[in-house]
């Protein structure tokens, strides 16, 4: 797979979804040429610019792109929780839950909340991490 957004300072990543590698050749933040391949698997070994930049900004750019097929191939449970208020507003929408498994997915231990509109197009989306102290409030309408 291979994604044409630009992240970082430029360049294009691409992920071999078998291995879970992922390659980037760009620029950091300070401009500094970056060519970088690793595994996910050993994201703590890699250097800071890696952990920092470049791992964050891959997983934000896919994750806008492929979010549906990602919660389906990485394994989250479903839940639908019925019309709910949406956390910002007075609206209402249906209110799917994906929950990732602790060890399993890009973001493991992460709950999505989809808000569905009743034109079935995502309405809101909220990211609760396990390890953070606050929700992150990915999109909204």
């Amino acid at each position: 797979m291979s994604m044409d957004q630009e992240i970082v300072g430029g360049g294009a990543p691409q992920q071999s979804p078998k291995t879970d590698r992922v390659s980037y050749e760009g620029k950091d933040k300070e401009g500094n040429p970056v060519k970088v391949t690793y595994q996910r698997s050993q994201l703590p070994s890699q250097s800071d610019v890696v952990k920092k930049e470049v791992d964050p900004a891959f997983a934000n750019d896919q994750y806008w792109l492929l979010l549906p097929p990602h919660l389906a191939w990485d394994g989250a449970t479903a839940t639908d929780e019925g019309q709910q208020k949406r956390p910002t507003g007075d609206a209402s929408a249906q209110r799917v839950v994906m929950k990732y498994p602790s060890e399993r997915g890009y973001q493991p231990g992460d709950t999505w909340e989809l808000y569905v509109g009743a034109d079935k197009r995502i309405e809101k989306i909220v990211r609760r991490q396990p390890a953070s102290p606050r929700d992150r409030d990915i999109c909204g309408l």
